[in-house]
């Protein structure tokens, strides 16, 4: 096959993508990756086909923001979706959707692979009759927006484009692969004519990076990692509150902070603190006892699939759900929105060094993820999607 990968610009978002794409490209099928101008010369260093299409998610931050002024990323736990529909259910599907066509047109790709906040993707193959599958991105087996809310957008965009009827589901697809595990699905998704093919999600790391020899060498202690996500949820203050709390603890701390803020704002920290710009979080999470963390479905997935116990600290999008789920299931402690202080999280990391419950539940979800089908056990799933 010839397969068009298409991804918002964003390391979160195409991550989960390269695990697929180097299984496609191992099996013998052409890749093209098709993503944002910032990422392609990270991604034709590492060897990969990549080429620059549309705007970046910041671009349509901007448009929502000018349109609706009250809508920020930091809304309340209970409004979080509205900003997101207007994001990738509108703003970025009206710049992305041309630009794919454009795309597609120039690279005929046999299908299209796309990150299921692509939603421009989808009305692009449609345009061009290209069976389109998407990787969900969700943790839990769903966005955290009603799909009538998005499906009433992005066929809004599509009625826009052309006349006649859209004959892919506009959210998932022809097929979308759903990485979530059933003890953190949230079950009352609709799939719509989609065909669900339950995939396990392989955690994917730059391969020139390897792990700090900090965490590498002998350690008597429990280690944490501490992180706020790869596009700068919270503060230096933030931060700052939770190792407060932590290294209160009797363990290890590795931070990784990416580059919205210079290491040295944190302040003097302990012998028992390293941080990081950024690190090999799929290798990172192999070696840590403890996970603590924004709730992203990237870190929570890879967290769960080591069988790793975790703390969060939702701030936005999905990580409300995301959170939520994890205590339900039983596997981690979630913090309310707002509740990120240096007491409650050295509480929350005590109550899951403390109660081996945790780690239990966490290693049968671990169990869970291990059971679904492989993304290489996938691929002929795909192709029958051409015939």
């Amino acid at each position: 096959m010839r397969v068009g990968v298409a991804s918002h610009g964003a390391t979160g978002h195409i991550y989960p993508l390269l695990g697929f794409a180097d299984v496609l490209l191992a099996a013998g099928h052409d890749v093209i990756i098709l993503t944002g101008s910032s990422l392609v010369p990270w991604l034709a260093d590492l060897g990969y086909a990549a080429e620059a299409v549309g705007e970046t998610i910041g671009w349509g931050a901007a448009q929502v923001q000018s349109r609706f002024p009250e809508l920020t990323t930091s809304l309340p736990a209970e409004q979080a979706w509205r900003f997101d529909a207007e994001l990738f259910a509108d703003a970025l599907p009206r710049a992305m959707a041309p630009a794919l066509v454009t795309a597609f047109e120039s690279r005929r790709p046999d299908l299209v692979l796309y990150e299921s906040t692509n939603l421009g993707a989808v009305l692009a193959a449609a345009e061009l009759s290209i069976p389109a599958v998407s990787l969900d991105l969700w943790a839990v087996g769903r966005w955290h927006v009603k799909p009538d809310e998005l499906e009433q957008r992005i066929r809004a965009v599509w009625a826009e484009r052309s006349s006649a009827p859209l004959t892919l589901d506009p959210l998932l697809g022809r097929a979308h692969l759903d990485p979530a595990p059933p003890s953190l699905r949230i079950p009352d998704m609709t799939e719509g004519e989609s065909i669900r093919l339950p995939t396990r999600q392989i955690a994917w790391g730059d391969p020139r990076t390897s792990l700090t020899s900090w965490l590498t060498g002998h350690r008597s202690r429990p280690v944490i990692y501490l992180t706020l996500g790869t596009v700068g949820w919270g503060t230096v203050d933030l931060v700052r509150d939770a190792l407060a709390g932590l290294t209160e603890l009797p363990v290890d701390v590795l931070v990784a902070i990416g580059s919205y803020f210079d290491p040295t704002e944190l302040g003097p920290q302990p012998d028992s603190v390293r941080v990081e710009r950024f690190v090999r979080q799929d290798l990172v999470l192999r070696q840590v006892d403890f996970a603590v963390h924004h709730g992203g479905s990237g870190t929570l997935l890879g967290a769960a699939a080591e069988g790793v116990p975790q703390l969060v600290m939702p701030m936005g999008a999905d990580q409300f759900q995301n959170a939520e789920a994890l205590a339900v299931s039983g596997a981690g402690v979630a913090l309310p929105q707002g509740g990120v202080t240096a007491a409650a999280v050295r509480g929350g990391a005590r109550q899951l060094m403390d109660d081996p419950s945790y780690r239990a539940i966490a290693s049968r979800i671990r169990g869970e993820i291990l059971a679904l089908p492989t993304p290489a056990e996938r691929i002929d799933d795909l192709v029958a999607l051409l015939a």
